[in-house]
């Protein structure tokens, strides 16, 4: 069975357990809730691919950046547009995706 992707209530509502979250949000994008321990609200965007993107690429990791409504905060869709972004123009020009966000 598929996990259906998160949608915007359901990340607000997800809580920091004892280990390390990953869930999907659909088109590679994922939402990593960090530990209790680690952070007060620890919930950040990244998006995953194979870089080079052929079956030999290794699989990278590219942080969008930190949930929210606030200032340098993303809302879902606002990171999925930015994934989405930068996963073609990293297959386009060939460079990685990490860079590009830099």
């Amino acid at each position: 069975m598929v996990a259906k992707p998160l949608n915007h209530k359901q990340i607000q509502a997800l809580e920091p357990t004892d280990k390390r979250q990953k869930k999907s949000c659909g088109d590679s994008l994922f939402l990593v809730v960090e530990p209790k321990h680690k952070s007060k609200n620890g919930k950040s965007f990244i998006g995953v691919m194979r870089f080079p993107p052929t079956k030999d690429g290794k699989q990278v990791d590219t942080r969008i950046g930190k949930f929210g409504d606030g200032v340098n905060e993303w809302s879902l869709k606002k990171a999925k547009d930015e994934w989405i972004r930068l996963r073609a123009l990293s297959k386009e020009k060939g460079i990685d995706p990490r860079v590009l966000k830099n």
